[in-house]
């Protein structure tokens, strides 16, 4: 469902002190990839397929033609 790369220091700084992730720092991309696993596992909300990115997404668009 999500690819999570792991941060040393968004990581082990909320784990020392005993706070969430997102309250650390809200604005990392990690703390919403999180956030999305979350809604998803209780129901509210969808999986959303990343964008094709480079060659991929345009060779797909001119092949549906």
């Amino acid at each position: 469902m999500a690819i999570i790369p792991f941060d040393i220091q968004l990581f082990g700084q909320p784990g020392n002190s005993g706070r969430m992730i997102a309250e650390m720092d809200a604005k990392s991309p990690i703390a919403e990839i999180m956030s999305q696993v979350a809604h998803v596992v209780t129901g509210r909300a969808t999986v959303k397929k990343p964008k094709k990115s480079g060659l991929g997404g345009i060779l797909g668009r001119l092949g549906k033609k």
